[in-house]
């Protein structure tokens, strides 16, 4: 099961924001840790802020093409999550490392163990 850490305050900005780190474990669906991290904290919108890791297997969508990876690394992604109700709305963007990145919204994605995220909010 995924861990979630506590919610970790970060430096004054304009804004204050919080910050929720996602940590999963081998075989977690990406897409629904995310969900479900975000309803255990009631965490109503955020935005990826970071994510580090690898995925051990997924789906991109690059400009149309739906590209699977497998023990891919990530190098960034950006994306904002609301809440419409009890359903998540919202997509992740992803960059992979190697010798040819892709990026593109990651459709599935499952982790490697401990694949890390930080949500902002």
């Amino acid at each position: 099961m995924t861990m979630f850490d506590e919610i970790m305050g970060t430096e004054k900005t304009v804004k204050k924001m919080d910050v929720l780190k996602l940590i999963l474990e081998e075989g977690d669906n990406v897409l629904k840790c995310i969900k479900e991290g975000m309803d255990a904290h009631k965490v109503r919108k955020a935005s990826v802020k970071d994510i580090n890791g690898k995925l051990l297997e997924g789906i991109i969508d690059v400009d149309g093409t739906r590209e699977n990876v497998e023990e891919t690394g990530l190098v960034s992604a950006k994306g904002t999550f609301k809440f419409g109700g009890d359903e998540l709305w919202g997509t992740l963007e992803v960059f992979t490392e190697g010798k040819k990145p892709l990026q593109g919204k990651l459709l599935r994605g499952i982790a490697m163990d401990n694949l890390t995220i930080e949500l902002e909010f």
